[in-house]
């Protein structure tokens, strides 16, 4: 299956879209910003064995996941704000190989970043920000 292929079906399934295209800087930029205008981030990380079965889930959030324990309650924020930062970071080095899609589901800001390299190699990025508690 072909990055375009995966992209009209994601985008078939996807509800209140603001935007979608071709990952550009300042997507990451308003990614990373973004990150100051909401309580509760939460950042899940997919990888593909074949491009469209999903082989490994990584969740990480404000009170979940393997980072959160090395910080004290009152840094956690700072500490997955830096961890946006450092997933936008490694999204730069795919950045045209990379599909962005931004949705509003209930309150909650969806950045979806699909990454294909070859066309075999996939893995997905999704960042969610909320003034509510996420949970996956």
């Amino acid at each position: 299956m072909k990055l375009t292929d995966i992209i009209k079906e994601v985008l078939s399934g996807s509800t209140n879209i603001i935007k979608h295209g071709w990952l550009n800087e300042k997507i990451l930029l308003e990614t990373k910003m973004t990150c100051s205008l909401y309580n509760h981030i939460q950042v899940i990380n997919n990888s593909y064995d074949d491009i469209t079965e999903v082989i490994w889930t990584d969740i990480k959030g404000m009170d979940y996941g393997w980072r959160w324990l090395r910080y004290p309650e009152e840094k956690r924020h700072d500490m997955m704000h830096q961890m946006v930062i450092e997933e936008c970071n490694n999204l730069k080095n795919v950045i045209n190989d990379t599909y962005y899609i931004v949705n509003d589901e209930n309150g909650v800001k969806n950045y979806t970043f699909i990454t294909v390299l070859e066309n075999k190699y996939r893995w997905d990025t999704l960042i969610s920000f909320s003034n509510s508690e996420l949970c996956y």
